[in-house]
């Protein structure tokens, strides 16, 4: 009796189960789908274009924002595209480009110039300023695109023949401070195919020291494929932040204005103290400094290390490297160079002594498979070549000669370099320092053997 009064129960309990398995894996899959995260929006593209005084909302060319300080950067998010009007030959922005939104890790905030006919010359974003004419100091500082600390933002110009010579389609030029300017927390900001030329304060008055830069990097930045010339001092790099430094690469950093009052402050990169705790790593990478530079770069970072790798130094007036670190502070500062070719004349334009080489060796780091033509080598307390394994070249040199190596031979590059004047642009530019056949320096120095050899690589 008890089995007979039991089994309906069970036979109800038994149909039952597959149906509450079906209605509890429809209401999962229900939630799960309530709570997925909404597909990101689709990328949106503006338009900033200096030929249009009507109606702006920055959503095509007809209603494009007429200027860089114009730009409505509430509407801009992730992935996003700005498209700035080179016009037919070039197109003038006055404003200050300021960065106004963050993208993110897949979906950067593009800053590009157009490539479409009769919108694809250059863009100047200018402050107008002649900084070689007396006065020029007394106007509004102000500089040519600030990024802030703003994060996963790409700013990219174009290769190709503005006004008869190899350029960029994006130029920032004539501000009194910088041309352009990141923030200490800016992140994942790239910087491509920008020519930055005539920035920071100069003057005829000795006395007065410049205000601005071309390009300082305070974040975590990468720059690829810049032409930097003529400013105050070219590149600063001050890093608050330990690990987090710039990287430079496939860049021609030069002066071809030679003031000998403005000429003072026409370094190439200046990387200076800033942070005292972390360790942060420069990396210089396929690189032209020179020529006309007072000294190539300038190292003051402490607790840092700095990478040059297949870079070509052009006669500085000073040295191609100086590290300001001395002392017992300097054992915690490390300098690689590897597969570099420095070419120095004889006398400097002021017909004074420059140095390859002008820093405090402290037993770390390493000078190895370069090509070093002229100049001192002033490497302190080093006794012995500073290459493990990849010995390098060196001629006509002189002063602490043993941190280089034991002996000097010509390298025999194609260009004869001995005709070559120390204020000789021209000649300087022009040179190839690739070697001859049977070159004693066959497989060491840079990869970039001239100016020439860079530009072809910037388009690639």
């Amino acid at each position: 009796m008890i089995k007979s009064q039991t089994r309906p129960f069970m036979t109800k309990l038994v149909r039952s189960i597959p149906l509450a398995v079906s209605l509890g894996f429809a209401l999962a899959h229900s939630a799960a789908i309530a709570s997925a995260p909404a597909p990101p929006p689709t990328p949106k593209t503006f338009y900033v274009s200096p030929s249009n005084v009507g109606v702006a909302d920055g959503t095509s060319w007809t209603k494009a924002w007429s200027d860089v300080d114009k730009i409505d950067w509430s509407k801009v998010g992730p992935g996003d595209t700005i498209k700035l009007d080179g016009g037919e030959r070039y197109a003038t922005y006055k404003g200050t480009l300021t960065i106004g939104a963050d993208g993110d890790y897949n979906r950067k905030i593009r800053i590009v110039v157009a490539d479409e006919p009769g919108r694809n010359g250059q863009a100047l974003i200018t402050g107008g300023y002649d900084r070689l004419v007396s006065g020029w100091y007394n106007l509004p500082a102000r500089s040519g695109i600030v990024v802030g600390d703003h994060k996963h933002i790409s700013i990219e110009g174009r290769n190709g023949m503005f006004f008869g010579r190899p350029g960029k389609a994006l130029r920032v030029s004539q501000f009194r401070a910088s041309g352009v300017l990141t923030g200490p927390n800016s992140d994942f900001v790239s910087i491509k195919n920008v020519e930055i030329d005539r920035n920071g304060v100069g003057t005829t008055s000795a006395l007065l020291r410049p205000s601005g830069e071309g390009l300082k990097l305070q974040g975590r930045n990468e720059c690829e494929s810049l032409i930097i010339h003529d400013n105050s001092v070219n590149v600063v790099i001050q890093t608050p932040r330990g690990g987090y430094a710039p990287r430079i690469q496939r860049s021609w950093i030069y002066n071809e204005v030679q003031s000998r009052i403005i000429g003072k402050f026409s370094d190439g990169v200046q990387i200076l103290d800033s942070y005292r705790g972390g360790f942060s790593w420069y990396d210089f990478n396929q690189c032209v400094l020179g020529p006309g530079l007072s000294t190539g770069v300038v190292y003051s970072q402490k607790n840092s290390g700095l990478s040059i790798n297949n870079c070509l130094f052009l006669n500085p007036r000073l040295s191609n490297l100086t590290g300001t670190v001395k002392g017992a502070e300097a054992r915690y500062s490390i300098v690689s160079m590897r597969n570099v070719t420095s070419f120095l004349t004889p006398l400097n334009a002021d017909r004074g002594a420059h140095a390859c080489l002008d820093y405090e060796y402290q037993g770390q780091g390493s000078v190895e498979n370069s090509i070093f033509y002229g100049g001192v080598v002033n490497v302190s307390n080093a006794t012995h070549p500073l290459s493990s394994y990849f010995p390098n070249v060196q001629f006509a040199t002189s002063g602490n000669t043993i941190a280089l190596g034991p002996t000097q031979q010509d390298p025999r590059f194609v260009t004869n370099v001995t005709t070559i004047g120390a204020g000789d642009f021209t000649s300087l530019r022009s040179a190839d320092f690739s070697l001859q056949p049977g070159s004693p320096a066959s497989g060491k120095g840079s990869s970039v053997t001239s100016v020439d050899r860079l530009l072809q690589l910037q388009q690639q």
